[in-house]
């Protein structure tokens, strides 16, 4: 996803173009294949083969050089870019009508914009942590290009090591593993700047290659090391650094069109944001980025001298680690006028709320990213009503006899605590484990596979699983449909706002299609959106309103520092999947438990064996009320997960890459240090979101 941003428009009267950029990334002349089955995309220095699983990077500060040398600079422009996603173009609305010979932009942020709050971001602007995916919260600053994959010595399937040149400089008996590259802090921005000659008129595309065989160039993984985070002195990252300023070139112009370029690619043109203006016009030059001064840490650096002070002191208070402003709560109200009326064939479209509601006002700390809240379904008091309902709602089930609660205990966090697999309605096991329910407004793809593309889609898949409730959705709509009770309510809630305006609402009580599968699974999820977990032991800890223990304070420490002993770090690495505030990157990871029989994971929806055995990560919030643990429930105890990440993890051709560049004999956790992880894990129990309650009601945000 490439995202363009600027604030600036030029005068009504000046004539103006749009460009279209669209960047490329490639290995020499080949495209980029993430994840390629054969596991080869290209080569490092020493010959290992290479595959790539991971391209994410922030770009700022685009300008366009004019015939006099003077450039036209940008205000507030930002972009990022994600190769998983497929989709590389971005929109410049509004250039003026000039001849320009080159382009120049920065890969990465500036300090200010590095260290400023992404939460504030809106839901869809680059800079979001959830739409750029580079932003480590507990640290306060941004990864500006993120890299990852899977290197292997060579040999061909034959084993023979010929093509390797120093087949000695690899771990004895090593044949393949990770590399993960994170180029961060101030001092890595960089800065490209490409020849390229703009008419006055008829420029539609730019379109930029990121050669990676480039950014490859004299890297020597067994060498250089399989793992950077961009602190400053690392030879390795400078390198890299050197290497992907020189790594983009200028493909091609053409005047073709951006929307006949997107439907060509097959690419959405949602994800196409254009906005007016590319920038000021400036006869100065522009002043290049110093790369003096220390920047905030990256994501996964061990924390600052000030964080360790903060933690190593007798009280053990977690300090400093968000700005005053992240301390403060938000208070979302839902505006009234958009909500869930009649066509419920177009769930896309926003529909008038019916006259019968209220908006419904959701408490989110500021701590946590701004959400993006369907417009077509804007939670209200009687909607989020129904649907808790609904949840608790027993007919729901074949035998009349289950519910949602059934497996989905609040005091577990909404997991079904002590159960590897939940029993059905009419005693069939389960194939996973009951996930809990929270920040699910955070999410887009549910079910330990991700089958399920939004939540209220999601909320009626149970209900017709022959393995849980096992009942028809028709016979649920009979069912509730002969409920009075039940009629009244789903009136207020989805009664169309300009066709009923009788105050007992009996026309739309009176309608037959009053209730559909459509709307029971809207009410779901307006109430699962308002399942917030924000107010553990660690939140307050954060606002300084308690304090971690000496042992606490120790785990987290090794929750957010690498693993990386050729560099002197000896951490738990649990950030990379397991970071920012949700502690979840929502993704989808091969994390090294041998297969069970009949169940691939993702590969299973996607088709794709470059997803065997991943399954979505979840959230550690609230974890140590959830077990068992894993989508299998195959651990029972906290002990036994921090046991496999130590030293249990198999080996094998999907293996997340930040796994994969472990040691082969593991970690090395001594029992202190395991003990330490687990006391912090407890630090995110939310008592206050487990705790029972006889009404609807969130833990409190501050």
């Amino acid at each position: 996803m490439l995202m363009l941003f600027s604030s600036v428009a030029f005068a009504a009267s000046q004539p103006v173009r749009d460009i279209n950029i669209d960047i490329q990334p490639c290995w020499g002349e080949e495209p980029l294949a993430l994840d390629q089955e054969k596991g080869e995309q290209g080569r490092d220095a020493a010959g290992a083969r290479l595959s790539v699983s991971r391209l994410d990077f922030l770009l700022s500060n685009v300008a366009l050089r004019r015939e006099d040398g003077s450039w036209l600079e940008s205000k507030n422009w930002f972009a990022c870019f994600r190769a998983d996603q497929r989709k590389h173009l971005g929109l410049l609305e509004g250039v003026p009508g000039a001849k320009f010979t080159a382009i120049r932009f920065n890969v990465g942020l500036d300090a200010a914009t590095n260290a400023s709050d992404p939460n504030m971001r809106a839901a869809d602007h680059p800079l979001h942590p959830l739409v750029n995916g580079l932003h480590w919260g507990w640290a306060g600053s941004y990864i500006f290009l993120a890299m990852e994959g899977r290197w292997s010595r060579g040999a061909d399937r034959s084993g023979d090591l010929s093509a390797v040149d120093r087949p000695e400089a690899y771990p004895p008996g090593a044949a393949s593993g990770g590399w993960s590259y994170h180029i961060a802090n101030n001092w890595s921005l960089m800065r490209v700047e490409l020849p390229v000659e703009l008419g006055e008129a008829g420029v539609g595309t730019i379109r930029l290659a990121f050669d990676l065989a480039k950014v490859f160039r004299g890297i020597d993984i067994a060498k250089d090391g399989d793992s950077t985070h961009s602190r400053e002195g690392d030879k390795l990252a400078a390198r890299l650094k050197t290497n992907i300023e020189q790594a983009f070139r200028v493909k091609s112009v053409s005047s073709d069109r951006y929307h006949d370029l997107a439907l060509q690619s097959g690419t959405d043109l949602q994800s196409v944001a254009p906005f007016s203006g590319v920038g000021k016009p400036n006869d100065s030059p522009s002043p290049q980025p110093s790369p003096q001064g220390r920047g905030r840490r990256e994501r996964s650096a061990p924390l600052s001298k000030e964080h360790e002070a903060a933690l190593d002191d007798s009280s053990h208070e977690v300090s400093g680690l968000l700005s005053p402003a992240a301390r403060q709560r938000q208070q979302l109200y839902l505006p009234a006028g958009e909500g869930w009326g009649e066509g419920d064939d177009l769930p896309s479209r926003e529909r008038p709320r019916s006259p019968s509601t209220t908006p419904f006002p959701l408490e989110i700390t500021t701590r946590f990213p701004v959400p993006s809240i369907p417009k077509d379904n804007m939670p209200s008091i009687e909607g989020v009503a129904l649907g808790e309902k609904l949840f608790h709602d027993q007919r729901l089930s074949k035998t009349n006899t289950q519910s949602c609660a059934s497996c989905h205990d609040r005091s577990a966090a909404f997991a079904d605590p002590g159960k590897r697999f939940s029993i059905g309605a009419e005693g069939q096991i389960g194939k996973r484990n009951a996930m809990p329910l929270f920040n699910l407004l955070w999410q887009q793809d549910f079910f330990w596979d991700g089958r399920a593309v939004g939540l209220r889609n999601q909320a009626l898949m149970p209900i017709q699983d022959a393995h849980e409730m096992n009942e028809s959705l028709d016979r649920v709509v009979a069912k509730l449909s002969a409920d009075d009770a039940m009629r009244q309510q789903f009136a207020r809630v989805f009664a169309n706002a300009t066709e009923d305006r009788s105050p007992d609402l009996s026309a739309a009580i009176r309608s037959p299609d009053l209730i559909t599968p459509a709307r029971i699974g809207l009410a779901l999820e307006q109430y699962l959106h308002t399942l917030i977990s924000q107010d553990s032991k660690f939140d307050r800890a954060l606002r300084k309103e308690t304090t971690l223990t000496p042992s606490e304070a120790r785990g987290l420490q090794l929750f957010v520092t690498e693993h990386d002993p050729k560099r002197g770090f000896r951490g738990a690495d649990c950030f990379h999947c397991h970071g920012g505030m949700l502690v979840t990157d929502r993704a989808f990871h091969n994390n090294g438990l041998p297969l069970a029989a009949g169940d691939i994971g993702r590969e299973a929806v996607t088709e794709s064996a470059a997803d065997r055995g991943k399954f979505k990560t979840p959230s550690l919030r609230n974890i140590a009320l959830t077990a068992p643990y894993m989508h299998d429930g195959r651990f029972a105890t906290l002990e036994e997960v921090i046991e496999h990440y130590d030293h249990g993890v198999v080996r094998s051709d999907t293996l997340d890459p930040n796994l994969a560049k472990h040691p082969s004999e593991g970690l090395g956790l001594t029992a202190q240090e395991k003990a330490d992880l687990v006391a912090f894990l407890r630090t995110l129990t939310d008592a206050a979101f487990t705790t029972p309650k006889t009404s609807l009601s969130q833990s409190s945000p501050r």
